[in-house]
Parts: C-alpha cells; structure tokens; sequence
C-alpha cells in the first residue's frame, strides 16, 4: 500500500504512568492472542525509552547495548532480564483468570511446590 504516512514515536506519547501501563496491557494480551512473545518485548521497549533507555540499562545494571539487545525482536531475554526491567520501571503483572484449554482437576501439587 503506497500513500503518505507519518512517523509516530510511541515513546514520545506515553507521558503518564496510566498511559504506560496501559499500553502494556493492551501488548500484554495482543502478545497472548497472536502467540508473538516479541509484541510484549516490543512493547516494553518502547516504555523504557520513554523513561530514557541510558537511565533503565544504569539502573538495572545492564548497559546500554544489552539492553537494547534484551530488548530487540527475536532475542527472547530471561525472564529474570524481563523481570528486572519492569520492576525499575515501576511495573508489576496482575493475575487475571482467563478461560484455559487445560481446566484445573483440584489435585494436590507435587512436593516442593
């Protein structure tokens, strides 16, 4: 499709803390619907360079560049990377039940867990 489009840095739109978490939350369940792990990282990206991507990387130890990495399409990070982005970021994930393909059977967890 040709045609004239503008530029948009989403970064630049997310001013607020609402603005911020709900953006995430709407990536959070696209990620989930599409099976795409990358639109939530993606997503989370565009928050940390709202934040200023120098201050996120000093701030979680990372430097810059693995952040960036970290953060790229298709490097799929740790989840401790992940987690440790989010909470210098102020983010926290909510549990919200959902209809599941695996109902649960009321049986006890193994030991340990």
């Amino acid at each position: 499709m040709k045609g004239n489009f503008t530029k948009i840095n989403v970064a630049e739109l997310l001013k607020t803390e609402e603005a911020a978490l709900a953006f995430l939350r709407e990536s959070w369940k696209t990620s989930l619907e599409e099976d795409d792990p990358d639109y939530f990282v993606g997503a989370l990206a565009v928050v940390a360079r709202s934040r200023g991507l120098s201050r996120v990387a000093r701030e979680t130890g990372l430097d810059r560049e693995n952040l960036r990495k970290a953060l790229s399409p298709g490097y799929a990070p740790p989840f401790s990377t992940i987690a440790k982005i989010m909470h210098i970021l102020g983010i926290q994930l909510e549990e919200t039940p959902i209809n599941t393909k695996i109902p649960f059977r009321g049986r006890r967890m193994a030991r340990g867990y």
